[in-house]
């Protein structure tokens, strides 16, 4: 069966707040072996990720520790390669503390975040087993950004002479109403009486002009008065995306047993 939790993890002096973009911030884990039996190889594991929407919540923050055997600095991605890193050992009743670094990337989105810190050890007899189980929420915030310059105010356009009313800018057109009828009242009175300027024949066609025109009128308010049917119905509500789900453990409880 697996060892109780003899070892312990934490990290120390996690920040609450990580700024978009900003330089590594400085923690550290610390490692301590609690039993009366040093432990040969301890790897710490973490998982360190946004609680936003977001594609990769787990790319949004960048994590590295340093060696302790070597002093060189390694992703935790890294130290899951052999060839890379084996683990360093913990003598009985001490504590190795690794300086640690966190950051969110530039583009990270502002929200939520957490870290969750574990760590395992296995012995050259076969012993082995797991350690606590540590979870730390934190805010990432936007990446600072200067305030923009308002610019100038441009000056405003002088207004085309091709757009002055009556369509010229000059001679143009005879404003509405002023239009000579058929039939003019001037020339009715030099060549004809009183009755016959009564009986012009321009009134028929004044008349009829009239007609059309209201004949028109009908028609455009018939039409404007129509709604359009819909050819469809609106489309349908995209599924709303859900936040990532926070692991509950990096080490499964059911792992091969090993003797303590």
């Amino acid at each position: 069966m697996l060892a109780p939790k003899r070892l312990q993890v934490a990290i120390a002096g996690i920040q609450a707040e990580f700024v978009a973009g900003a330089d590594w911030s400085r923690s550290s884990i610390t490692v301590t072996n609690t039993s009366d039996k040093a432990m040969e190889r301890v790897r710490p594991a973490r998982y360190i990720s946004s609680a936003e929407i977001v594609d990769r919540p787990y790319e949004e923050l960048e994590a590295q520790f340093r060696n302790p055997v070597n002093g060189k600095w390694l992703t935790f991605e890294d130290a899951t390669i052999d060839s890379e890193f084996t683990g360093f050992p913990v003598a009985a009743h001490s504590t190795v503390t690794l300086p640690l670094g966190i950051r969110a990337i530039g583009s990270a989105k502002p929200g939520a975040g957490y870290a969750i810190i574990e760590g395992s050890f296995h012995n050259k007899d076969g012993s082995c087993g797991d350690s606590n189980h540590e979870e730390y929420d934190f805010t990432i915030l936007p990446a600072h950004r200067k305030p923009e310059q308002p610019g100038n105010p441009g000056n405003p356009g002088k207004p085309s002479e091709s757009a002055q009313p009556g369509g010229g800018a000059s001679g143009g057109s005879t404003p509405q109403g002023s239009q000579t009828p058929q039939g003019s009242v001037n020339e009715a009175a030099v060549k004809g009486n009183l009755a016959e300027t009564g009986s012009s024949s321009a009134l028929p066609t004044i008349a009829m002009v009239g007609g059309v025109a209201m004949a028109v009128g009908a028609g455009a308010i018939i039409s404007v008065g129509r709604v359009p049917t819909p050819l469809r119905g609106p489309d349908p509500a995209p599924a709303t995306p859900t936040a990532p789900r926070r692991p509950a453990r990096r080490f499964s409880p059911a792992a091969p047993a090993c003797p303590v």
